[in-house]
């Protein structure tokens, strides 16, 4: 709200600092400030939940004021010391400096309050930062900074606009927290939230914070110059497709484009559909692939309607949501018992529906549902019945608005297209960066021909105080697969590819999350800089690659290659070997598992349970597939010497993580990029192929040891996670072998013992698992006479020798 906005004096509760407060105001703010700075310094995860602890830890000393002068007061001091603290630069932070500027601010502010001159307009109740003594602080605090050069990175405008978001969010986590302490604010101003005051000021603080996640937040890898998603955001394109038997003009990155493809803007898309007025028109799909956009515009969508009051935008992290049971519940559970978030009451609750204005309800990562242990259709299709219970029940007599975006990638999209059936305009897929010069479509729409690749740059460049002149890398055509996708176009500048060597990242896109890996190292434990003081002060780089190797291969283990726990870590570590790097951590840090969150684009996992989320799902894949190679090479020997205790040794690498086609495609990557910088690697390659041809033999005989299944349908789908994850390990090697050595020394050769035993393979895996994985492991497979007929092949590698007969 700007000045201009501002209501006129009005209503106006003045504030007051009587001396019913009881509280050392020099002790408070030394306090308050020693407990921002120590909190910021430390942790690098968003302080919106340990920041506010401290903070109300160092008010505990503070009497209860007893009017609503001295709450407004209170709360007032509270909020603005934990935006300010937020605000300041983690790393380069002055503790002294920085307590010292709080004690002269609140000095300044108290003695200003005492005049008697300052109020709190009843603008109050939804714009916090519109209080006049808060502008008085910000001033002070803005002056200081400028003079003393403290945490300035942001221009000054910049800085009070996040400043604002800050203390808008403070105000409503500190206030939703505890509504009766505040109450009596509401009723000074008579104000109708009073009637309601806990749930109202619930959504007024998740509103705050959705608002201030994409405006302040720094981006992972942008900690240092505090660029949040707003500053890197442009809007991408989607496309849709109205007739279904148009005829394909091209396949670009899975999604097909035909002569009757339509393209938009997806924020306009999007935007226009939430506002529009049709009822029956409740859902919208959005898909894409890994790092194309999608998650990014559905938080740019909730920040935007979070910043309106006629709209209640909840954004649902589907990675933290079950569907063995009723939806409502599992969503209310997740923002009231398994985050320390913004709600105390359900979000989804009869009064906030009947109540409230319309929800826009934001499912992000369809394809990352926490669900038993069933195919991913079986998955879908129970989310999409659960799915359609919800917005009937929230509908009610059908009078209540309500809108449903859903973000996956393609699979999950695909199949949610069938059980969700929305229409056809409803069936959005991200566009990447890359034009299409195709005339039938240009002529139809010029969005096809824009390259948002200079867009992008402009963008980054500018926050970045970097030349606004496009790198070559973003220019070159052996790299357009990788810049076509916003994701890995960032981690392609990120990596340091941009200006050199970006020939090597266009050869191999493993070079680039390699190269992040080793940044990250090297900027708290390499040669020439300053050790690190934190976390991990005496870590080696192989110790440091082969913690977050686990933590990857953990999650995988666990169902989902973002999240992993404290107990699914601690016991993936006695498979990766991981145990030694992790007790040499401990003995340097603690045993808090979460200090290992700031090594790397982590962040504390939100929920009940300790560990960490990665930021981006591809950096655990990364992960995952180099330890799955790591432990593969840690039993190859074993393998020809003991067989059966190799295969126990997989197994429980294996047997409960489920391989996908994007680590796979990692996997092959790692293999050939070691293959192509070292000839010794490619003998080791060699020797790991044939170690696991005799696993694999000894799987099709004998199968592997599962151990702890609960039941024979659990049983059977381990086996055959193990099944895949050994084929594929086989794949990736002779692939690399091929290329690098020979193709007869690729040769996979199991000694089938009767010509329908691929096929049997084949046809139970395709049942129970993802087929296409399977089926693209099939290079170099050597199989004379195999009897494949009737096989249900949806896509295959063939190539070299498999014989058909």
């Amino acid at each position: 709200m700007s000045e201009e906005q501002l209501p006129l004096r009005g209503v106006a509760l003045p504030l007051s600092r009587k001396l019913t407060i009881s509280v050392d105001w020099k002790n408070f703010a030394t306090e308050a400030a020693e407990a921002v700075a120590s909190f910021f310094i430390k942790s690098s995860a968003d302080a919106g939940v340990s920041g506010f602890s401290a903070l109300v830890k160092a008010f505990n000393s503070v009497a209860v004021a007893q009017t609503p002068s001295e709450k407004a007061w209170s709360l007032t001091a509270l909020s603005f010391a934990w935006a300010v603290g937020n605000l300041t630069d983690k790393a380069n932070l002055d503790p002294e400096q920085f307590k010292r500027i709080i004690i002269n601010c609140y000095e300044i502010a108290k003695q200003e309050v005492d005049n008697g001159e300052y109020y709190l307009p009843d603008s109050f109740v939804n714009y916090p930062n519109t209080i006049p003594i808060y502008k008085v602080m910000l001033d002070f605090v803005v002056k200081c900074a400028l003079e003393s050069q403290v945490n300035m990175k942001d221009t000054e405008l910049v800085f009070r606009h996040k400043m604002d978001i800050s203390f808008n969010r403070a105000v409503f986590e500190i206030w939703s927290r505890s509504p009766a302490e505040y109450k009596s604010i509401l009723e000074y101003f008579n104000s109708p939230g009073a009637k309601s005051v806990e749930l109202d000021l619930n959504w007024k603080a998740y509103r705050a914070r959705l608002v201030h996640s994409f405006d302040v937040i720094p981006v992972f890898g942008q900690e240092n110059d505090a660029n949040s998603l707003a500053s890197l955001y442009i809007p991408l394109r989607a496309t849709w497709i109205e007739e279904e038997d148009s005829h394909i003009l091209r396949v670009a990155d899975g999604i097909d484009i035909r002569s009757s493809s339509k393209i938009d803007l997806l924020d306009n898309l999007l935007s226009t559909w939430v506002e529009s007025s049709g009822d029956n028109d409740a859902l919208r799909l959005v898909g894409g692939g890994p790092g194309s956009g999608k998650s990014t515009t559905l938080k740019a969508l909730a920040r935007k309607y979070a910043q309106r009051e006629d709209w209640r935008p909840l954004f649902i992290p589907l990675q933290h949501i079950g569907i063995d049971s009723d939806l409502r519940e599992s969503i209310n559970q997740h923002f009231t018992q398994k985050t320390d978030g913004a709600f105390t009451q359900p979000p989804l609750a009869r009064p906030a529906i009947e109540n409230g204005p319309p929800l826009l309800l934001i499912f992000d990562g369809l394809d990352e549902l926490v669900a038993p242990k069933e195919t991913a259709n079986d998955v879908i299709n129970t989310f999409a019945a659960r799915l359609s219970s919800l917005i009937a029940a929230l509908k009610g007599d059908g009078s209540r608005q309500i809108r449903v975006v859903i973000s996956g990638r393609m699979p999950a999209f695909q199949a949610a297209g069938k059980f969700l059936a929305p229409p056809k305009i409803g069936r959005l897929e991200v566009f990447g960066y890359l034009p299409i010069n195709n005339p039938e479509l240009v002529g139809q729409n010029s969005l096809w021909s824009i390259d948002q690749r200079s867009e992008w740059w402009s963008k980054y460049s500018t926050a970045n105080s970097l030349s606004s002149t496009m790198p070559p890398a973003l220019e070159a055509e052996s790299l357009a697969g990788i810049t076509h996708e916003p994701l890995l176009c960032y981690l392609l500048v990120l990596a340091g590819y941009a200006t050199k060597d970006w020939e090597k990242a266009a050869d191999n896109p493993n070079r680039i999350y390699a190269a992040l890996m080793k940044n990250i190292y090297d900027r708290g434990w390499g040669d020439g800089v300053p050790k690190r003081h934190g976390p991990g002060r005496t870590m080696s780089l192989a110790d440091f690659l082969l913690l977050m190797e686990t933590i990857g291969h953990a999650a995988w283990l666990g169902g989902d290659t973002r999240v992993a726990t404290e107990d699914s870590f601690v016991s993936t570590s006695k498979i990766t070997r991981a145990e030694t790097a992790w007790k040499l951590f401990i003995d340097d840090n603690g045993s808090d598992v979460t200090n290992l969150a700031m090594n790397f684009y982590l962040k504390a996992a939100e929920g009940y349970y300790r560990g960490f989320e990665f930021t981006h799902k591809s950096f655990g894949e990364y992960l995952t597939a180099r330890s799955l190679i790591a432990v593969a090479e840690s039993i190859h020997d074993l393998a020809e010497r003991r067989v059966e205790l190799a295969m126990i040794e997989w197994a429980k690498a294996t047997s409960t993580g489920q391989m996908t086609s994007e680590i796979l495609t990692f996997m092959r990557n790692e293999v050939r990029l070691r293959c192509s910088e070292s000839a010794d690697s490619i003998g080791k390659i060699k020797d790991l192929k044939d170690a696991f041809v005799v696993i694999a033999k000894e799987s099709i005989d004998n199968g592997f040891p599962i151990e702890n299944a609960a039941s024979w349908r659990s049983q059977e789908i381990r086996h055959n996670n193990c099944e895949i994850s050994t084929w594929s390990i086989l794949n990736s090697s002779a692939l690399s072998i091929a290329e690098f050595l020979s193709k007869k020394d690729a040769i996979i050769d199991v000694g089938w013992k009767s010509s329908f035993d691929l096929r049997n393979i084949i046809m139970k895996l395709s049942a129970t698992a993802n087929m296409n994985i399977f089926s693209s492991c099939l290079s170099y497979i050597k199989a004379e006479k195999a009897f494949l007929y009737g096989i249900p092949f949806f896509s295959g590698d063939f190539r070299a020798i498999i014989y058909f007969t």
